[in-house]
Formats: structure tokens, C-alpha cells, sequence
């Protein structure tokens, strides 16, 4: 007789606890139980054009371009551009180097000897070189211009709802580096070089770069040149730039390895809404600086865009929309910032392992409820396994002492969270 009650109130409790149950952020390694589907094997061109870019690093080490580019065409959608490349040759006997530029018209390839010859098929330009010396620098400059390719997915480089910039991942395209689509590079996850930007822009459009603003030169009535350096190397396709009718909202951060400022980029229509929503983000900075240790590249920052989220060192690509969103959104996507924090020192999947616990425990906090989804140990815990789980699936070319760092990823004590209501006794 009272087994029919009790079932019932059991099945009351469950749909009950079920619907109390706080919206899951998971990651794109995680399904709602169903089986996550199996790539596509490349095809043997994918794979050629993938090893031939990884392998000229074997040739040359590219340490850094130095890009001036004119975004004044804005209705146009197409740049005037030349890029500056410092390289030094590892191998002797190297006669020409073959940088990717996708889809630009090449006008010239200058050195300091001349004019230098040169093929360019809109995929691979090939530069015949003067006689070069082993470990031994020396400069080019790329002369180009055209409309940047635009992958129709995502990616690539935007002239859009009065935003000019680019996200250097293009989604569906195989290989997916995108800095080939606005400058000559070596467009690989393996090539890091510093990076000076020269952007020429004009009306209310100003360049809000990564790097340090080493300042602004007025051309004539509207239109300026500002100019960012980049002391930090970065893969090509971190790089990028943004321009449009910015204004930026900056404050000092202060962690356990240092201080430094945290720079918030939006049209200003909507920058107060923006700095309210990532009221977080300290914090973030906090807990991964404990993880893996100090940031290195100086200056947190994000900047809206009508795409995004991408991990861009010192200037993150945030979607414009996200300040309209819940704050318990935007915990989620602002995560971002530990991508590049500890970039130079790990391997990119073992941060992201990082990015995965915080979208799964941080943001997974309602707004108006009391407790975390998840207790500090079991954040730690989530954390740590998933870090093993990213050095499993890491390059051949994964830095070995990173690999080693993530297995003995320290127990949590969060700098700044430890004490903060969200986190429940342990």
C-alpha cells in the first residue's frame, strides 16, 4: 500500500531537483551523454600544406614583423599594406623563403640590396634571397594589397558594423591559421615573433592594438597612424589588430606576482555596461596566476567585436553583444583571459583545461544564487583531470616540462576567491 506513495513522492523529488539543477557550461570536450563526433581524416594535400609551414621553422626563425596597414577603404572592405620581416636563417645553403599570403596581390619584395624577385600563386609567396648567413638576421619588406579573406563561418579579417579588425582562426579551413589572410608570415602554431603595428585609419576609426601605444601621428584632417609594439612573441595567429570608435576603460590589477593594468576596449555607448559585466575577471586572473604562475605579457585586455570569443595576448576578441548579457554569461566566455596568461610557459591545451573548469564551476553560478556549483576541491579536482587529459592529446611538439606541470598541478587555495561567498565549505 505504501509503495505507490513513495514512488510517487520519489519521482516529485527528482523532477524537482532536476529543474533546480543550474545551467551546465561544458566544454567542447563534453556531451549530455552522447558520443562526440569523430574528425575528418585530412586528405594528403591538407597534410603536405600543414607539415611544409611547420617545417620551414627548421630554416628560418622569424623574429618579427613589423606590419603597417591602411584601413582607410572601410566601405571598400580592402587594405594597403607592407610588412617589415626579421629572420635568420638556421640551415646553410637557403636561396629563397616561402612565406603564406592568402589571397593579396603582391606590388614588390624589397631588401636592402634591391628589388628582389619573387612568385606569388594567392597562396604561398616565394622570395629569392641575396646571399644569407647562418645565424646571421636580416630584413625584407612585403609590399601588398587587396581584400583580406573572410572565412564565411568565422574567422578571418571583418570590415563590419563599423568595426575593422581580425580573428587569426578560421573554423571550417584546414590548416585554420589565419594570419596569411592580412600579412606574410610563417603560418604555423609553432613560429612565435614580436610584433610592431603601424595602423592607418581615418574618420572615428582609431587602432586599439595589443603591445604598447607608442603613440599617434595626425596625417590631416581625420586621419592618423598609431603605432603598437609587441615586445612578447606570439604564433601568428594570435596577432591582430582592432579599430573603430574605441574607448578604453583601464584599472590596476594587483596579484601575488605583481601588478598590472587590465584595459577594457568598447564603443562608448556601451563601456559601463562592459566593465560591470566582467566584474569577475580579477579574480579569474587570480586563480589561474596561483595554477600556473605569473602572467607575462603585462597587460590584460579585451576588446569588443561582432565575433568572438578569441584569445588575442593583451586584447582579447569579445563578442559586442555580451554586455548585454547576464553576468553569469559573461563568467563564462571571460575565462578567455587564461588562454594567453600562462602561454609561454605551457602548453595551450593544458590552459585550456583551466578555461574548461572555470566555465564548468565559476560561471556555472546563478546570479542570484548563494553557492558555486562546484566546492573548491572539486573545482581543483575537475581542474587537475583535466589537465592530464589535454597534455594526453598534446602535440608531439609539446613543451615536455609543461607536461610535467600539469600533473603536479597544486592543490587550490584561489588568492582572492578563497574567501568570497560563492565558494562553499570544503
Amino acid at each position: 500500500m505504501m509503495r505507490t506513495p513513495i514512488l510517487a513522492t520519489l519521482l516529485l523529488l527528482f523532477a524537482t531537483a532536476s529543474q533546480a539543477q543550474p545551467l551546465k557550461r561544458l566544454g567542447c570536450r563534453f556531451y549530455h551523454g552522447e558520443k562526440p563526433p569523430k574528425a575528418r581524416p585530412l586528405t594528403d594535400g591538407q597534410l603536405k600544406s600543414i607539415q611544409e609551414t611547420i617545417a620551414r621553422s627548421d630554416t628560418f626563425d622569424i623574429q618579427h614583423y613589423d606590419i603597417r596597414i591602411d584601413v582607410t577603404d572601410y566601405s571598400g572592405k580592402s587594405i594597403t599594406a607592407s610588412t617589415r620581416v626579421v629572420f635568420t636563417p638556421r640551415m646553410t645553403g637557403q636561396d629563397f623563403i616561402r612565406f603564406d599570403l592568402y589571397q593579396l596581390t603582391v606590388d614588390s619584395v624589397t631588401h636592402s640590396s634591391g628589388p628582389l624577385v619573387f612568385t606569388h600563386d594567392g597562396e604561398y609567396l616565394k622570395v629569392d634571397l641575396p646571399s644569407v648567413q647562418v645565424a646571421v638576421s636580416d630584413t625584407l619588406t612585403v609590399h601588398y594589397h587587396g581584400d583580406p579573406y573572410r572565412e564565411p563561418n568565422w574567422g578571418g579579417f571583418y570590415f563590419e558594423s563599423q568595426y575593422i579588425y581580425n580573428l587569426g582562426i578560421g573554423l571550417t579551413t584546414i590548416p585554420p591559421n589565419f594570419g596569411k589572410v592580412w600579412y606574410p608570415c610563417f603560418d604555423s602554431f609553432v613560429e612565435r615573433a614580436t610584433y610592431t603595428y603601424h595602423v592607418k585609419s581615418a574618420g572615428t576609426f582609431r587602432a586599439h592594438c595589443q603591445g604598447d601605444f607608442l603613440g599617434e601621428v595626425q596625417l590631416g584632417g581625420d586621419t592618423v597612424v598609431r603605432t603598437y609594439d609587441l615586445t612578447e612573441p606570439i604564433p601568428t595567429y594570435g596577432s591582430a589588430i582592432a579599430v573603430a570608435d574605441y574607448r578604453d576603460s583601464t584599472f590596476l590589477h594587483t596579484g601575488v606576482y605583481g601588478t598590472y593594468p587590465i584595459t577594457l576596449t568598447s564603443k562608448p555607448g556601451v563601456l559601463g555596461q562592459f566593465v560591470s559585466k566582467m566584474a569577475d575577471l580579477p579574480g579569474t586572473i587570480d586563480c589561474l596566476e596561483h595554477w600556473y604562475g605569473p602572467y607575462t605579457f603585462g597587460r590584460v585586455g579585451y576588446v569588443l567585436t561582432t565575433d568572438g570569443a578569441l584569445e588575442i595576448a593583451q586584447n582579447i576578441a569579445y563578442p559586442d553583444f555580451m554586455p548585454g548579457q547576464s553576468l553569469f554569461n559573461n563568467r563564462g566566455l571571460l575565462a578567455h583571459a587564461t588562454h594567453t596568461a600562462m602561454a609561454d610557459s605551457m602548453n595551450l591545451l593544458v590552459v585550456v583545461s583551466a578555461v574548461v573548469a572555470l566555465v564548468g564551476g565559476v560561471a556555472a553560478r546563478d546570479d542570484n544564487a548563494s553557492a558555486c556549483r562546484f566546492t573548491r576541491s572539486a573545482w581543483a579536482r575537475r581542474v587537475r583531470r583535466n589537465a592530464r587529459s589535454s597534455v594526453r592529446l598534446a602535440s608531439a611538439r609539446s613543451n615536455c616540462a609543461a607536461r610535467r606541470s600539469a600533473y603536479r598541478a597544486p592543490s587550490v587555495s584561489p588568492l582572492s576567491w578563497a574567501s568570497r561567498p560563492c565558494w562553499t565549505a570544503v
